[in-house]
């Protein structure tokens, strides 16, 4: 392998390289080739990490020193994602070559150990090369991965990283860059527009333990300072153990860069300085009641940490007696075992949460391998069903009192753990989640009768005996424990590697909770094995809600999940169905969605019955969690009430042409937009005067074509005749309403152009907003590259996945996010670099040209014609090739943390 390298460095004219860790074995053995690359100056590029402590400082150092030579490093110690091993050698000729496989750079990987590489070439595998290209320039540009030159602070912090694995030495306290992860990045766009745009100032966080809420916090209050001229605002920060206050506060002087920023207040340190930026305990607070002493408005920021720790009552004095501008709570759940909730205190709401898939693709959680296990027993007939959700004593009488049955069934739980487990349960510590009490005792006197040790805990259990069952789990003298709902916080056991699911959990926030139980990481502890009795269930079930919790984001069409065995599951999960629950599930799915004509008027005559809430578009999206694109594509609004006898029909004159403006309406996401659109149909005529551009915006949403196809002599006359479609305007309103609700756009306006920034838009509206008169005016459709030359402006409308297949080698690497502000896109097939389109995107600052970036990940929403998200203005960073030309653009403003998500190839 050596060899082969050398003689690919001596005619390269650029190499890329790729590595998990660098020996000095191995630099030695390439030591040839990199000086025939520094004789020459060819740029060189390595990538490797810290991970294991493998590479050798000394080896890494001595690349540094080649002055053609570049080098970023993950100092991540442990839980690194990067484990590739490439090297790419470009050549301009067009005969550039790859190695990819299992060598790292040490002299065993490329001489003497039983590895597997394969060569690749630019002529016979043109793809592969781009998608290295691509992955390459990602990781690259990633914040993961930092620069390392031969200065002596890139040395020490190296060797530190390298030694702190290696346990050689004492890792001195050092002050890093503390870079936020994708879901923290999320986590804090979303506070931004919480507060700048929706005017909320308490907010509420969930987060499980270990994910890095404490660095979400103190990034907020660094985000703020510099908001607010980077003044340092008086904090007060409330945890619940004085142990990790320590580590807190060391959070906060590290990414302060402040080794002097806060006080403890508490334990050895009870009388601080000062009062202007305390650390303590809620007990401390709640003992000297320093609201009292302080004043209600002393604090302008207040962190409150792990709420659910601590008795409910000892918080009351901190929520009442202080009135901060910002309070940030920060939870694992915010509902408690004796009852209470937090929420109240932050307008009974969640602001943002860790979604389960982000952790897990952090490794933050240990990887699941979940199965949908057939269950014997039918619980589809309509009395295990009551008022939106399964009745609790129907199911306890099909599994503890129907004698045979019930035993078959305990029976059937068994046979499926022998059969997973493979291991004849010598290994297991189990959880098993129960209808009630009694099943739960139902399934110890089963488990203990077939020799598999087991115990219940339940609101019956004495404290004694809990610890007695705690212990029995944790030293393996029992194999399960059994209860109902939720453990609280002080039975965690890391070490759990099963869990049982029972019985059909309504609410999708306690599935996620039990999942969690058993999601914790533990040494020797691969994975978490979840066994699901999903067969035979009710049709009013949403099954399907579980699986898309499972997967990242919302982008997955559920149905066709299941059909091809879930292959969008986040890395190192599975999840697998058995035949009997694949059928019931796949059942479940097409009668909730390929039945909306059923399913839907079934749901709304009983919403309020069961749910309790007021029927609303909102409230009942919340509830069924029903994508709106497709229930509104379907009917309006009013016609799905019309349609459960719940509101006298619809008799809109242009009730046929409007509905498809009220499933449009479901897409739009920029707040001042959703403004307009709640406020018509007098908005609309009021903005024909005063911004004609963001009037044809409004008229392009509404009505689709141009004003004399229909029928409009002028675009006054088109908001006048919408005032006549009464249940059409109050759908508008409604959905309008709902989506400034959970939209994350800040509503900020940057740019001379009716364009919310991070807002969608379709085609049509993106050229009105440019100033084409789409009234009077068909626009461009099906174009890639929008030319304004009256505005000397480009809009670029970009589609990330091109192929409805999932995974397009050939169309994969064209057009994608490196990192959060840059972008690599590829014109079209016939853009030369001396044409006149080629030259205005190349010098486009030189000939005052603006080029504006519009992208969305796929064609389609459902059953609609995906928007695209406007991502502001773009510079030119470099580019290449000729017919097509691959650009590579900076971005004004940072691109949101979910998009760089949602089609990130690299980092």
């Amino acid at each position: 392998m050596a060899s082969e390298l050398i003689q690919e460095m001596l005619s390269a004219d650029r190499v890329d390289i790729l590595v998990s860790f660098v020996k000095r074995s191995g630099v030695a053995l390439l030591l040839r080739g990199f000086e025939a690359l520094r004789a020459r100056n060819i740029p060189v590029r390595i990538i490797t990490t810290c991970y294991m402590g493998a590479s050798d400082p000394e080896a890494v150092e001595a690349l540094a020193k080649l002055p053609n030579v570049s080098i970023r490093v993950s100092y991540d110690t442990k839980h690194t994602r990067l484990h590739a091993k490439a090297y790419y050698f470009y050549r301009e000729s067009g005969f550039s070559t790859a190695y990819v496989g299992s060598s790292n750079m040490s002299n065993p990987a490329m001489s003497e150990g039983l590895e597997w590489n394969i060569k690749v070439t630019r002529p016979d595998l043109e793809h592969i090369l781009k998608g290295f290209e691509a992955e390459f320039e990602g990781y690259w540009n990633s914040k993961s991965f930092e620069s390392y030159s031969k200065e002596e602070q890139d040395k020490a912090k190296f060797r530190r990283a390298i030694a702190e694995v290696r346990k050689d030495v004492t890792v001195p306290a050092v002050f890093f860059d503390i870079t936020p992860r994708p879901y923290q990045s999320r986590i804090l766009e979303t506070l931004k527009v919480e507060r700048n745009a929706r005017g909320f100032w308490k907010n509420l966080i969930v987060a499980a333990t270990g994910t890095g809420k404490t660095i979400i916090a103190a990034l907020d209050y660094r985000d703020y300072c510099r908001a607010h001229g980077d003044r340092r605002p008086r904090l007060l920060f409330i945890a619940h153990r004085d142990q990790i206050l320590d580590q807190n506060l060391a959070v906060f002087r590290n990414i302060l860069k402040d080794p002097n920023f806060g006080e403890r207040m508490g334990g050895p340190n009870v009388a601080p300085g000062r009062m202007d930026h305390i650390f303590c305990t809620v007990q401390t607070a709640d003992s000297k009641r320093i609201w009292e002493e302080l004043g209600k408005d002393y604090y302008e920021f207040i962190i409150v940490d792990e709420a659910h720790h601590a008795p409910a009552s000892s918080y009351v004095g901190i929520f009442e007696g202080f009135s901060p501008k910002v309070l940030l709570g920060l939870t694992a759940t915010p509902e408690r075992m004796d009852g209470e909730s937090i929420r109240p205190y932050f307008g009974d709401r969640v602001a943002a949460e860790l979604r389960l898939p982000e952790a897990l693709e952090e490794k933050l959680l240990c990887p699941f391998q979940y199965f949908g296990v057939g269950d014997p027993v039918s619980v589809e007939d309509d009395r295990f069903w009551q008022a939106g959700k399964y009745n609790v004593g129907a199911l306890e009488r099909a599994y503890v009192d129907e004698g045979g049955q019930a035993k078959n069934r305990a029976a059937a739980v068994r046979d499926a753990l022998l059969r997973y487990r493979l291991d004849n349960l010598s290994g297991i510590k189990g959880i098993g989640f129960c209808v009630s009490i009694r099943h739960a005792e139902f399934m110890v006197e089963y488990f203990n009768s077939v020799d598999i040790p087991s115990a219940a805990v339940t609101s019956r259990t004495d404290d004694e005996a809990r610890k007695r069952s705690l212990r029995g789990l944790r030293d393996g003298g029992l194999k399960f424990l059994f209860t109902v709902d939720l453990f609280n916080e002080g039975v965690d056991i890391p070490e759990m590697n099963t869990v049982l699911f029972l019985r059909p959990t309504d609410s999708l926030t306690v599935f996620l909770q039990q999942l969690g139980r058993g999601l914790r990481h533990a040494e020797g502890k691969d994975a978490l094995l979840v066994l699901d009795f999903v067969g035979q269930m009710h049709r009013r079930y949403r099954v399907d809600r579980k699986f898309a919790a499972l997967l990242p984001g919302k982008r997955f069409n559920i149905q066709k999940e299941v059909e091809k065995g879930f292959p969008h599951v986040p890395p190192g999960c599975s999840i697998q169905l058995e035949k009997q629950a694949l059928d019931a599930v796949l059942r479940n799915i097409k009668a909730a969605y390929s039945n909306l004509a059923a399913y839907v008027p079934e749901t709304l005559k009983t919403f309020k019955q069961d749910t309790g809430k007021e029927l609303s578009f909102k409230n009942y999206l919340e509830a069924y969690d029903i994508e709106p694109e497709r229930l509104l594509k379907a009917r309006t609004w009013a016609q799905w009430k019309y349609a459960a006898d719940l509101v006298p029909k619809p008799e809109d004159p242009d009730l046929p042409v409007l509905r498809a403006a009220v499933a449009r309406a479901c897409q739009i996401s920029a707040p001042g937009y959703l403004a307009d659109i709640e406020a018509l149909p007098e908005r609309g005529a009021q903005l024909v005067s005063e911004n004609p551009a963001k009037a044809n915006m409004v008229y392009s949403m509404l009505w689709g074509l141009k004003g004399e196809d229909r029928s409009f002599t002028t675009i006054e006359s088109a908001f006048e005749r919408l005032a006549k479609n009464p249940t059409i305007l109050e759908d508008l309103r409604e959905v309008a309403q709902y989506r400034r609700d959970v939209t994350t756009c800040s509503g900020e306006n940057p740019y001379a152009l009716p364009l919310e920034l991070h807002g969608h838009y379709t085609n049509n509206e993106i050229q009105a907003a440019f100033g084409r008169d789409t009234f009077r005016k068909s626009t461009q459709r099906g174009v890639g590259v929008l030319h304004f030359p009256e505005k000397k402006a480009y809009a670029l409308l970009v589609t990330l996945n091109k192929s409805d297949k999932d995974f397009s080698p050939t169309t994969m690497y064209k057009d994608y996010p490196v990192n959060f502000s840059r972008f690599h896109w590829e014109s079209q097939s016939t853009t030369a670099q001396n044409s006149h389109t080629g030259r205005n995107l190349i010098e486009h600052q030189a000939r005052d040209y603006g080029v504006y970036l519009f992208v969305r990940v796929d064609k389609s929403s459902g059953p609609l014609t995906a928007p695209f998200q406007f991502l502001g203005r773009a510079d030119h960073v470099s580019h290449e090739g000729d017919r097509p030309i691959s650009f590579m653009w900076q971005l004004e403003n940072p691109m949101p943390a979910e998009l760089l998500e949602a089609k990130r190839v690299g980092g």
